[in-house]
């Protein structure tokens, strides 16, 4: 991966566009070796939004997916794949 997600060519066109939209010309976005944070940064989402509730007990969750990949025939593809291998690693996190 590059030092910024914003450019890397491994990353879905449609996810480094939308964040250069998104962060546009804003000053006050945290950055770390990466590059700037936004909600489309890889491993963003996690650390923000599940990693803060691993300690917590659940029972299940709600999974809203959106369309925002169905652009690009591989992220389709993927999918399927993708989501099962999320499934297996909340199972271990949470016991």
């Amino acid at each position: 991966m590059t030092k910024n997600w914003l450019y890397n060519d491994a990353l879905p066109k449609w996810i480094r566009e939308r964040g250069v939209q998104n962060l546009g010309r804003a000053k006050d976005v945290l950055v770390d070796s990466l590059g700037p944070n936004h909600a489309y940064k890889p491993g963003f989402a996690y650390r923000a939004g599940v990693h803060p509730l691993l300690k917590m007990p659940i029972k299940g969750i709600i999974w809203y997916q959106g369309e925002s990949n169905a652009q690009e025939q591989p992220r389709v593809d993927e999918y399927a794949e993708l989501q099962a291998m999320m499934v297996r690693d909340y199972r271990v996190k949470w016991g």
